[in-house]
């Protein structure tokens, strides 16, 4: 008979299976150890494991004396990334948790496990409460964390994020590392369901409100007026909110833009929410109230004009527009301002007065005050009746019947330009005080006309188009099309290839800026052009 000849690889084998049987044979313990387990194997029944040390993909850990592996897969909970669970396993070293025996062998010993997942009652963790816990990871926008560190474990994991924006400031994610303890508070749960903390008081505040869930809601929002009379809008008296303006409305837009107006501070008015941004903390509402635009457009208020021609808006207490009221046919003092070749009349340094020369506001034939007016120097004081307060323009009515004080300053040696007639309100036409030159661009408006192209250099020595009409204003070219519409970068190739003392036929849309607004459509008149 031939012999079996094993290799010598195959009898270390055989050796330590055969040394394995020994020390079982010395340790009869073992035996009962394994024993034990496979009785909780074969029964489902669960035993504890006490987590030993941290593998590269799991844990080492002892069951019933004995050591076995547990993936990180089979914990019971996930993490997005293994890295992730790098990071945590540290702080579960020494951490006791219930597993179940799912493969088992005596020879040799080997022992698979997987945690159970946990039963006990969890405790509800309250919003606004601080809890200790473990930064997970690090992104571009925040912090992941998870707080089940706080319970050690025992009822798994509280993982959520603290958004960059949660924090006291931004920079400080810079500060945090991953792996490291803190203690923050618990905002709650967003949209999907997941955990929110944060660490900013102020934030938080707004946080709980949760305006996402009240959009297109009403709510209350509290004006407050600071000291250069700019007025700020708060929701519940402390979430700053920016006041829309509607495309239309009931009342009337008129009558909307003059109740904002007079929008004073402690004013409480009801709007809509249209938009969050929880980013800047911010609310966009619209002022939806048609009974409180009622009553606050028809408030009376004063449009206060200072001598520097700086306008605020500045409602009136009811005594202080009582006391206005009776302004009306009492005899004030003005002060005259000279402005070049123009004066104006002050009241009290703050409101426009305006002189009239009406008849129907004389008892009598009035008084020749064209010597006097043209006599007047900066300061003077002139006594004047006033015939009528215009609240809504900022403006009194006044007319200068005083004859002797009249009589006293026409006596004056005359030393500036007489003034402008138009000055008196009622007796010349608009058109007498305007700029002839305004009035002749004015009469273009809706007009097609000639619009000639000079060719300039410009500043950095390249060649630049401008534009005049009628041979003799100066234009802005707007070149539009009736079929696409035009890029910018469209429009200035249009104009680049346009030739130097080149006509073409376009349309005046306005006056703006000392330059006629001309608009120039490719697409009619053969591009426009004139032969």
């Amino acid at each position: 008979m031939h012999q079996a000849i094993i290799s010598l690889k195959e009898w270390n084998k055989v050796a330590t299976q055969l040394n394995n049987l020994t020390l079982f044979l010395r340790k009869p313990y073992i035996i009962r150890l394994i024993r034990e387990l496979e009785k909780a194997f074969t029964d489902d029944e669960s035993i504890n494991m006490r987590i030993e040390k941290k593998l590269h993909d799991g844990f080492l850990v002892k069951v019933n004396g004995l050591y076995s592996k547990l993936n990180f897969r089979d914990m019971p909970w996930n993490y997005c990334c293994l890295y992730q669970w790098r990071v945590v396993s540290p702080s579960l070293i020494g951490k006791v948790l219930s597993c179940k025996v799912v493969n088992i062998k005596t020879l040799p010993f080997s022992c698979q496990v997987v945690a159970c997942r946990i039963n006990d009652q969890i405790p509800e963790i309250k919003v606004g409460e601080t809890y200790k816990s473990i930064v997970v990871s690090k992104t571009i926008f925040g912090v992941f964390v998870d707080a089940g560190i706080h319970f050690g474990w025992k009822y798994g994991s509280f993982f959520g994020l603290m958004h960059k924006n949660n924090m006291n400031s931004p920079l400080d994610i810079d500060i945090l590392a991953e792996g490291q303890t803190i203690e923050i508070a618990y905002w709650g749960k967003n949209n999907e369901g997941k955990l929110i903390f944060g660490c900013n008081e102020d934030k938080y505040q707004w946080f709980k409100e949760k305006f996402d869930d009240l959009l297109y809601n009403n709510i209350q929002v509290n004006v407050f007026e600071h000291d250069n009379k700019q007025l700020t809008f708060y929701a519940h008296g402390k979430f700053k909110s920016k006041l829309c303006a509607p495309k239309k409305s009931e009342l009337g837009i008129e009558l909307y833009k003059r109740a904002v107006k007079r929008l004073v501070g402690g004013d409480v008015i009801t709007c809509k929410i249209l938009r969050v941004n929880n980013r800047s903390q911010q609310l966009h509402v619209l002022w939806n109230s048609m009974s409180e635009i009622s009553l606050i457009g028809n408030r009376d208020f004063l449009r206060r004009k200072n001598v520097n021609g700086i306008i605020s808006i500045l409602p009136w207490e009811q005594d202080s527009y009582n006391d206005l009221h009776k302004l009306e046919n009492a005899v004030v003092g003005l002060r005259v301002l000279h402005t070049g070749d123009r004066i104006s009349f002050v009241y009290n340094d703050d409101y426009i007065a305006l002189l009239s020369k009406e008849e129907r506001y004389y008892h009598k034939p009035g008084p020749d005050i064209n010597g006097a007016l043209n006599r007047l120097v900066h300061d003077d004081i002139i006594h004047c009746r006033v015939v009528k307060v215009d609240y809504e323009n900022s403006i009194l009515h006044v007319i200068w019947d005083c004859s002797p004080e009249i009589a006293e300053i026409s006596k004056r040696p005359e030393k500036r330009k007489p003034v402008s007639k138009s000055l008196l309100r009622g007796s010349l036409s608009i058109a007498e005080s305007i700029d002839k030159d305004v009035l002749g661009k004015l009469s273009l408006f809706g007009k097609t006309v000639s619009v000639l192209v000079n060719k300039v250099d410009g500043r950095s020595g390249k060649h630049k188009n401008e534009y005049v009409v009628d041979k003799k204003f100066h234009a802005a070219l707007n070149i539009v099309s009736s079929s696409y519409s035009l890029s910018v970068k469209e429009k200035k190739q249009i104009e680049a290839g346009l030739a130097d003392q080149e006509e073409f036929a376009a349309e005046v849309t306005g006056y703006r800026n000392g330059l006629v607004q001309v608009k120039w459509d490719i697409d009619k008149n053969s591009l426009g052009k004139i032969p």
